[in-house]
């Protein structure tokens, strides 16, 4: 399983963009609940990362089907 991630909600409700090195709660449970999952940040890129990063979201899919 590959999970990319790029946004969360901050403790004011507000939608951010995550950087590099920056975990959520929700890819902390992914990495519980699939131990075996690829878990990887988009960064510098809003709610729908394939659009704001293509070549980025590629980069991560193609690294991730290398993989397999």
């Amino acid at each position: 399983m590959l999970h990319l991630q790029s946004s969360d909600i901050d403790a004011s409700r507000r939608m951010i963009s995550l950087k590099h090195g920056m975990r959520t709660k929700f890819m902390d449970l992914v990495d519980e609940l699939v131990p075996r999952a690829t878990v990887r940040v988009v960064p510098d890129a809003g709610h729908f990362a394939m659009l704001d990063a293509p070549a980025t979201v590629n980069a991560e899919i193609d690294d991730f089907l290398r993989t397999l």
